[in-house]
Protein backbone atom coordinates (compact mmCIF):
# COMPACT_ATOMS: atom_id res chain seq x y z
CA UNK A 1 0.00 0.00 0.00
CA UNK A 2 1.58 3.21 -1.01
CA UNK A 3 1.68 6.09 1.57
CA UNK A 4 -1.60 7.80 1.77
CA UNK A 5 -2.25 11.71 1.91
CA UNK A 6 -2.82 12.62 5.62
CA UNK A 7 -6.19 12.71 7.41
CA UNK A 8 -7.49 13.58 10.92
CA UNK A 9 -10.24 10.29 11.40
CA UNK A 10 -9.34 7.95 13.87
CA UNK A 11 -11.13 4.70 14.83
CA UNK A 12 -11.28 2.58 18.29
CA UNK A 13 -11.49 -1.55 17.69
CA UNK A 14 -12.75 -3.77 19.72
CA UNK A 15 -12.78 -7.76 18.64
CA UNK A 16 -16.13 -9.32 19.39
CA UNK A 17 -17.55 -13.02 18.95
CA UNK A 18 -21.02 -11.74 17.87
CA UNK A 19 -20.01 -9.26 15.92
CA UNK A 20 -17.00 -9.63 14.46
CA UNK A 21 -15.50 -6.15 15.13
CA UNK A 22 -16.65 -3.29 16.98
CA UNK A 23 -15.88 0.49 16.01
CA UNK A 24 -16.07 3.00 18.38
CA UNK A 25 -18.39 4.86 15.68
CA UNK A 26 -20.21 4.05 12.99
CA UNK A 27 -18.84 3.65 9.22
CA UNK A 28 -21.61 4.25 6.71
CA UNK A 29 -21.47 1.18 4.47
CA UNK A 30 -19.18 -0.76 6.75
CA UNK A 31 -20.87 -0.78 9.98
CA UNK A 32 -24.59 -0.61 11.43
CA UNK A 33 -25.83 1.78 13.13
CA UNK A 34 -23.90 1.37 16.28
CA UNK A 35 -20.49 0.45 14.88
CA UNK A 36 -20.72 -3.24 15.26
CA UNK A 37 -19.56 -5.40 11.80
CA UNK A 38 -21.48 -9.04 11.71
CA UNK A 39 -19.36 -12.28 11.90
CA UNK A 40 -20.04 -14.32 9.11
CA UNK A 41 -18.95 -17.65 10.79
CA UNK A 42 -17.39 -19.53 8.67
CA UNK A 43 -16.15 -22.59 9.80
CA UNK A 44 -19.78 -22.72 11.28
CA UNK A 45 -21.08 -22.52 8.17
CA UNK A 46 -18.70 -25.17 6.72
CA UNK A 47 -18.94 -27.20 9.82
CA UNK A 48 -21.22 -29.94 8.55
CA UNK A 49 -18.98 -30.21 5.08
CA UNK A 50 -15.79 -30.61 7.02
CA UNK A 51 -17.29 -33.14 9.14
CA UNK A 52 -18.47 -35.08 6.52
CA UNK A 53 -14.47 -34.92 5.16
CA UNK A 54 -13.34 -35.84 7.60
CA UNK A 55 -15.07 -38.77 8.26
CA UNK A 56 -14.55 -40.15 4.95
CA UNK A 57 -10.85 -39.73 5.60
CA UNK A 58 -11.49 -41.59 8.69
CA UNK A 59 -12.43 -45.01 7.12
CA UNK A 60 -9.78 -44.91 4.33
CA UNK A 61 -7.08 -47.36 4.36
CA UNK A 62 -3.82 -45.69 5.04
CA UNK A 63 -1.71 -45.34 1.85
CA UNK A 64 -4.54 -45.80 -0.16
CA UNK A 65 -5.18 -43.40 -3.33
CA UNK A 66 -8.96 -43.11 -1.96
CA UNK A 67 -7.70 -42.03 1.41
CA UNK A 68 -5.17 -39.34 -0.78
CA UNK A 69 -8.58 -37.97 -2.58
CA UNK A 70 -10.66 -37.74 0.65
CA UNK A 71 -6.96 -36.41 2.83
CA UNK A 72 -7.17 -33.61 -0.70
CA UNK A 73 -10.77 -33.18 0.01
CA UNK A 74 -10.80 -32.19 3.75
CA UNK A 75 -7.58 -29.36 3.05
CA UNK A 76 -9.78 -27.98 0.19
CA UNK A 77 -12.66 -27.61 2.88
CA UNK A 78 -10.18 -26.41 5.32
CA UNK A 79 -8.30 -23.54 2.79
CA UNK A 80 -12.02 -22.50 1.63
CA UNK A 81 -12.59 -21.48 5.26
CA UNK A 82 -9.51 -19.71 5.82
CA UNK A 83 -9.70 -18.15 2.79
CA UNK A 84 -13.15 -16.54 3.20
CA UNK A 85 -11.31 -15.12 6.50
CA UNK A 86 -8.56 -14.09 4.64
CA UNK A 87 -10.77 -11.78 2.04
CA UNK A 88 -12.93 -10.42 4.72
CA UNK A 89 -10.30 -9.30 7.16
CA UNK A 90 -8.22 -7.91 4.24
CA UNK A 91 -11.23 -5.92 3.01
CA UNK A 92 -11.78 -4.65 6.52
CA UNK A 93 -8.23 -3.88 6.91
CA UNK A 94 -7.76 -1.86 3.88
CA UNK A 95 -10.96 0.32 4.07
CA UNK A 96 -9.77 0.87 8.11
CA UNK A 97 -6.34 1.85 6.84
CA UNK A 98 -7.15 3.96 4.12
CA UNK A 99 -10.27 5.81 5.57
CA UNK A 100 -8.53 6.68 9.34
CA UNK A 101 -5.68 8.06 10.08
CA UNK A 102 -4.90 6.12 13.41
CA UNK A 103 -6.51 3.10 14.51
CA UNK A 104 -6.69 1.92 17.85
CA UNK A 105 -7.08 -1.72 18.22
CA UNK A 106 -6.79 -4.00 21.59
CA UNK A 107 -3.80 -6.17 22.77
CA UNK A 108 -5.48 -9.30 23.24
CA UNK A 109 -4.02 -12.55 24.82
CA UNK A 110 -6.08 -14.78 22.39
CA UNK A 111 -3.68 -18.04 23.37
CA UNK A 112 -4.71 -17.81 26.64
CA UNK A 113 -8.89 -17.49 26.07
CA UNK A 114 -8.39 -20.12 23.73
CA UNK A 115 -7.82 -22.89 26.72
CA UNK A 116 -11.29 -21.92 27.69
CA UNK A 117 -13.52 -24.64 26.00
CA UNK A 118 -16.68 -22.77 25.66
CA UNK A 119 -15.48 -20.38 23.53
CA UNK A 120 -12.65 -21.50 22.00
CA UNK A 121 -14.26 -22.60 18.67
CA UNK A 122 -16.40 -19.20 18.49
CA UNK A 123 -12.66 -17.44 18.80
CA UNK A 124 -10.72 -18.88 16.56
CA UNK A 125 -14.38 -18.60 14.02
CA UNK A 126 -14.10 -14.70 14.58
CA UNK A 127 -9.95 -15.11 13.84
CA UNK A 128 -8.68 -13.12 16.63
CA UNK A 129 -5.15 -14.63 16.38
CA UNK A 130 -5.55 -13.17 12.82
CA UNK A 131 -5.93 -9.90 13.73
CA UNK A 132 -2.63 -10.23 16.24
CA UNK A 133 -0.04 -7.05 15.65
CA UNK A 134 2.44 -9.40 13.92
CA UNK A 135 0.22 -10.85 11.55
CA UNK A 136 -2.28 -9.53 9.00
CA UNK A 137 -4.13 -7.41 8.66
CA UNK A 138 -2.49 -4.74 10.71
CA UNK A 139 0.54 -6.49 11.49
CA UNK A 140 4.23 -5.16 9.40
CA UNK A 141 4.19 -7.75 6.76
CA UNK A 142 0.65 -6.97 5.70
CA UNK A 143 0.18 -4.57 2.39
CA UNK A 144 -2.28 -2.97 5.09
CA UNK A 145 -0.16 -2.16 7.06
CA UNK A 146 -0.48 1.37 8.99
CA UNK A 147 2.95 2.39 8.99
CA UNK A 148 3.50 1.62 5.13
CA UNK A 149 0.17 3.73 4.41
CA UNK A 150 1.57 6.40 6.39
CA UNK A 151 -1.08 5.74 9.30
CA UNK A 152 -0.71 5.27 13.30
CA UNK A 153 -1.42 2.12 14.84
CA UNK A 154 -1.79 2.28 18.69
CA UNK A 155 -2.51 -0.88 20.63
CA UNK A 156 -4.81 -0.82 23.70
CA UNK A 157 -3.27 -2.44 26.99
CA UNK A 158 -5.51 -5.84 27.54
CA UNK A 159 -5.25 -4.71 31.25
CA UNK A 160 -8.03 -2.28 30.65
CA UNK A 161 -10.00 -3.59 27.82
CA UNK A 162 -13.45 -3.51 28.29
CA UNK A 163 -16.51 -4.47 26.53
CA UNK A 164 -16.40 -0.79 24.65
CA UNK A 165 -13.85 0.36 22.33
CA UNK A 166 -10.95 2.36 24.00
CA UNK A 167 -11.62 5.94 23.63
CA UNK A 168 -9.14 8.34 21.42
CA UNK A 169 -6.48 9.17 23.89
CA UNK A 170 -7.52 7.44 26.98
CA UNK A 171 -4.33 6.37 29.13
CA UNK A 172 -3.32 2.60 28.74
CA UNK A 173 -2.27 2.65 24.88
CA UNK A 174 1.15 1.93 23.53
CA UNK A 175 2.29 3.57 20.30
CA UNK A 176 3.08 0.33 17.36
CA UNK A 177 3.87 2.84 14.63
CA UNK A 178 5.20 6.43 15.04
CA UNK A 179 4.65 8.33 11.44
CA UNK A 180 6.29 11.49 11.25
CA UNK A 181 4.73 14.82 10.52
CA UNK A 182 6.30 14.59 6.71
CA UNK A 183 4.74 10.70 6.57
CA UNK A 184 8.32 8.88 5.75
CA UNK A 185 8.24 5.56 6.84
CA UNK A 186 11.44 3.88 8.13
Amino acid sequence: MALLPSTTAAVGVDAGITGLLTLDHPIPGLTDDQGKIDNPRHERRDRHRLAAAQRVLAREAAGSRNRDKARRKVARVRARIVDRRRDLLHQLSTRLVRENQTIVIEDLAVANMVRNHKVARAIQDASWSVRHLAQPPFGTGSRNCPARAGRGLLRRSRRRATSMPAPLGHFGMTIVHVIPKGGAVR
